[in-house]
């Protein structure tokens, strides 16, 4: 049976939390798996089944409050980032059986976008998490045990080759063929986005051989920036095949997202990037199309 999980915002929650529900692709059945609406619940992302019960395991992120994490605010407020603007999510484990909730990830700001990855035969969860040290601020990529132990970099500007403070986003192991165990994401680099998406730019990938060592941002698709109009805008990569991934892409930025599968480079040691985005899966003036 095929099934697949999604988000959904709760018409009877006043404050428009987002929920995870269950759809079943084959009878288009809609089930709800949390039920709290006080708190916000987005990225789910299937881990395999508990060893003890064999209940499907979700990674999340979700909101917390002071009943999570004691808080030094006078009510039950929701942990918020370093400016007290917005509510801040925490990577957590569900049980899509039971509902129950184990949080292992800890942070005073974002993260968001977990995923589970083979480390040399060590199954890491690998997340966006938000920086904020001096005059540093930005969206790096982080890893962690799936218990939540030993927190640290993953890949950032003290992780690469170049040197860099661009934001990283929607980090995907490439699971087969050539390039398999490299870790595909997608980089900010839109100049005038206030109102826009953030993580919008170009995709990469790279290979983490060594955690304590540097590795090379190889480029799939780059955002071209050079004239009064932004071009070859990306975001939201996925593998697709033992040769290829898929994303989302638009021409420039007056032209909405479609969805394209474009093959992996052959030579991965030269700096040019191929700026054919491949072939067209699916598009509409409608929608905005994401691939993960």
């Amino acid at each position: 049976m095929m099934r697949m999980i999604l988000l959904k915002e709760n018409d009877l929650n006043p404050d428009r939390n987002l929920g995870i529900f269950k759809l079943d692709i084959a009878s288009k059945k809609i089930t709800p798996i949390t039920h709290d609406y006080s708190h916000g619940y987005s990225y789910p992302t299937y881990i395999g089944n508990d060893e003890d019960t064999d209940h499907e395991m979700l990674l999340i992120a979700k909101t917390v409050t002071r009943k999570d994490i004691p808080m030094n605010y006078k009510s039950e407020a929701l942990l918020r980032d370093e400016y007290d603007r917005h509510p801040a999510t925490l990577i957590h484990k569900l049980d899509t059986v039971t509902g129950a909730v184990t949080r292992i990830g800890f942070n005073n700001s974002h993260q968001t976008e977990p995923v589970v990855i083979d480390d040399h035969g060590l199954p890491l969860v690998v997340f966006n998490q938000w920086e904020h040290q001096a005059t540093v601020n930005r969206f790096s990529l982080w890893k962690m045990q799936i218990d939540g132990s030993d927190e640290f970099m993953y890949f950032g500007e003290e992780a690469s080759i170049s040197d860099t403070q661009d934001n990283l986003y929607s980090p995907r192991p490439i699971r087969s063929g050539k390039y398999k165990d490299y870790v595909i994401m997608g980089q900010a680099g839109r100049v005038g986005n206030a109102a826009g998406f953030i993580s919008e730019g170009s995709i990469l990938m790279t290979y983490r051989e060594n955690l304590d060592l540097r590795s090379k941002k190889i480029f799939l698709s780059k955002i071209d920036t050079s004239g009064v109009i932004e071009r070859n805008i990306a975001r939201s990569p996925e593998h697709y095949n033992d040769e290829s991934f898929v994303y989302s892409f638009r021409e420039n930025t007056d032209s909405t997202y479609k969805l394209y599968v474009k093959d992996y480079p052959e030579d991965i040691n030269s700096d040019e990037v191929n700026p054919d985005p491949g072939v067209l899966v699916n598009s509409s003036d409608n929608y905005h199309f994401r691939s993960g």
